[in-house]
């Protein structure tokens, strides 16, 4: 659905806006999750090989990736 009145368009417009907000929040969630665990180094980059060390040790502990973990961080379920 598309807004029509100035009303629906405020609507839309403030939830578009809290969205992105939300949205950035998450993203900067998930950035400073990856410095806590040595992911991201202080640049915002990402350590592809950090990354695929914790996979497999985290495998070799039996833990395996969330099937959706992006799902898992907005719901807050562990």
């Amino acid at each position: 659905m598309r807004p029509i009145t100035r009303e629906q368009w405020q609507d839309a417009v403030d939830a578009a806006e809290l969205l992105a907000q939300i949205t950035t929040a998450q993203v900067l969630l998930f950035i400073e999750l990856g410095r806590l665990f040595g992911l991201v180094n202080e640049e915002g980059e990402i350590d592809l090989e950090a990354c695929n060390d914790v996979i497999q040790e985290a495998g070799n502990r039996g833990v395996m990736p969330s099937s959706n973990p992006i799902q898992r961080f907005i719901s807050g379920k562990s």
